[in-house]
């Protein structure tokens, strides 16, 4: 494997986690991991969780490590009284049961046509210019563009999409704040109003007259549970699954289009074998972790990999330490597609938070990257524009994407 040239060499390697926004972070996480897998991050003000079996540990034992997003503020009203998101228990249960089977892989075998005509549209667009930004110019707009479709939303009103994806940039940054910067949790309330203004109309619609989508089956299945369903509850479902099944999907794009880029000799095995893509979506997923890490809440006392973690303590669960872990995996920093246990990463969670759209997004994946590479010839990166880079914090991406190819 190539090394990734155009990531920053001089990464800190030792202090807290929050020095490494869009600094390349794996370093330290090994660092920290070798010291101890469970280890006090101050300047997080949180214990951060490393290794791959208390991961997966801490994220399937949901009754003593809670999942805190009820606990940001603002949470009520931007995630919605009773989303997936902030539900818990049996009725958490019941509604992930739900989207799970909507969202199957099965389920969403019937929408792989819609995926293949979103992503060509947009080839369409970028093939005769013989450059792109293929971040703000592909792997924005083609995810949003697809969960919109799965839920009955107006997958062609480009102008209601763009209003939703820059409200999600303002969404996503209350999120990895925690609720605790007034400023965002105000910002955040503003752009959730807009994510709701395009979707209520579509949810009433059609509470009256159903269709073959999934905001139309979450009218059965509400009122079958709950007594006072109403249209808020739907729509508050859709804008998690919006935000869930948009931004993450775009990371993985991002950062799969990067590993193409950089390794000659893998573009040559995708291109000659097309059973090779989904291998490379899930290394991809192990290797680079769209979702670095998660928060949980202990509700008790306990210990845990040696250390004491109090009540209320926050814990960070590093998935992206976790699928590097050299206890679980050999080799871990290295791309292998013909990994044993390939599928045992935990870039989709694991137990109860189990990534219910897990299979559209590993869907979108698999029919991009070959589309891409197809209908953009002789693709690579554009020496003269800046170098992609591992950026952002809790959900990380190569970015930008500047390229050139035969027009």
């Amino acid at each position: 494997m190539e090394a990734d040239r155009h990531q920053e060499s001089s990464c800190p390697a030792s202090g807290s986690l929050l020095d490494f926004r869009s600094l390349d972070p794996y370093a330290f996480y090994a660092q920290q991991r070798r010291e101890s897998a469970v280890t006090w991050d101050a300047g997080m003000d949180a214990w951060l969780v490393l290794s791959h079996e208390l991961c997966t540990l801490v994220e399937r034992d949901e009754d003593l490590f809670a999942a805190a997003y009820a606990h940001h503020d603002g949470s009520d009203e931007i995630r919605g009284r009773r989303s997936l998101l902030t539900l818990t228990g049996r009725e958490h249960r019941r509604l992930h049961d739900f989207f799970s089977g909507a969202l199957s892989a099965k389920a969403i075998e019937r929408t792989c046509a819609a995926i293949r005509r979103t992503i060509n549209a947009q080839l369409d667009q970028l093939a005769p210019l013989g450059r792109a930004e293929l971040d703000k110019d592909f792997a924005e707009r083609v995810p949003i563009a697809v969960i919109a479709e799965v839920l009955g939303l107006p997958a062609t009103d480009e102008e209601a999409l763009c209003r939703c994806r820059e409200a999600m940039v303002v969404l996503l940054a209350w999120f990895e704040s925690g609720g605790a910067v007034p400023e965002l949790v105000e910002r955040a309330r503003s752009a959730i109003r807009t994510l709701e203004d395009v979707i209520r109309p579509v949810a009433l619609e059609r509470r009256e007259q159903p269709k073959d989508d999934l905001i139309s089956k979450l009218w059965e299945f509400g009122p079958m549970q709950y007594q006072d369903w109403d249209e808020t509850d739907v729509v508050d479902q859709c804008k998690v699954i919006l935000q869930a099944g948009s931004v993450t999907t775009q990371d993985l794009l991002c950062s799969l289009v990067y590993r193409v880029l950089m390794d000659d000799p893998l573009r040559e095995r995708i291109l000659d074998d097309t059973n090779a893509v989904p291998l490379l979506v899930e290394e991809t997923l192990r290797r680079e972790n769209p979702v670095q890490l998660r928060m949980r809440v202990a509700n008790a006392d306990t210990e845990l990999g040696g250390k004491h973690i109090r009540g209320g303590d926050r814990l960070y669960v590093v998935n992206a330490a976790a699928n590097r872990d050299p206890a679980r995996y050999e080799r871990p920093d290295e791309l292998d597609l013909d990994r044993p246990g390939i599928y045992s990463h935990l870039a989709f969670n694991v137990g109860p938070r189990l990534c219910v759209g897990r299979w559209l997004a590993r869907l979108e994946a698999t029919e991009a990257v070959p589309a891409i590479l197809a209908r953009l010839p002789r693709l690579r990166l554009d020496p003269d524009s800046a170098p992609p880079r591992f950026q952002q914090w809790m959900f990380r991406a190569y970015r930008p994407l500047h390229v050139v190819f035969d027009a």
